[in-house]
């Protein structure tokens, strides 16, 4: 399974566009875009890669300075891997058994 958490520990993003993207990411919105994804017949990890992907493609259009680089599709694409991350760390860990 794709690690988000390891994933967005190794990111290196401008402060603002993350502040933005933890920002969106408390929206109540963001579900739906994750379960669209779904629909598409994504499973988790193979929409944790796409997203990825589109991640990397974002990043490196703003590193290049494309006039075309769309910010705001930047910081829904973190918002909804934050979203992520923060879902299958509360998932795992409330799955997690106490061993006496």
């Amino acid at each position: 399974m794709f690690d988000f958490a390891e994933y967005l520990g190794t990111l290196r993003r401008p402060k603002l566009l993350i502040a933005a993207a933890t920002h969106a990411a408390a929206d109540q919105r963001l579900p739906a875009l994750r379960r669209s994804l779904f629909r598409l017949g994504l499973n988790t990890n193979s929409a944790a890669q796409l997203l990825v992907v589109e991640e990397q493609s974002l990043n490196e259009r703003r590193t290049c300075g494309d006039a075309s680089y769309p910010l705001s599709a930047h910081v829904v694409v973190l918002a909804v891997l934050l979203r992520q991350a923060s879902f299958t760390q509360t998932h795992l860990s409330s799955n997690l058994c106490v061993a006496a």
